[in-house]
């Protein structure tokens, strides 16, 4: 079972998921199917993020960074060891997926 390892700026994106409510967490470690909590309008497929903790990831907007407040994950289940796409600086980056 992958496990985020919480470290500063761990970066990965959000993916569709072909069941409703759920969706896509690509990671350098691979690829979670996730729930995120009812305070989290903000994300969506096609967007970055920030790796908080195991429990919270952080939407980043593209021009403006990472947006205020935390998105909590209350859901998980590891589907690939598949790594994210990661851009020139090395980040998972959905732009490159």
């Amino acid at each position: 079972m992958f496990l985020f390892t919480g470290a500063p700026e761990q970066s990965g994106y959000l993916t569709a998921a072909p069941v409703p409510d759920w969706l896509g967490l690509a990671t350098a470690g691979g690829r979670d199917a996730i729930v995120l909590g009812d305070a989290c309008d903000v994300a969506a497929p096609g967007v970055n993020v920030v790796i908080v903790d195991s429990d919270h990831v952080q939407v980043v907007d593209p021009l403006a960074g990472p947006l205020p407040g935390v998105c909590s994950v209350t859901r998980r289940m590891h589907m690939s060891d598949v790594p994210c796409a990661r851009n020139p600086a090395g980040l998972c980056d959905v732009a490159f997926e």
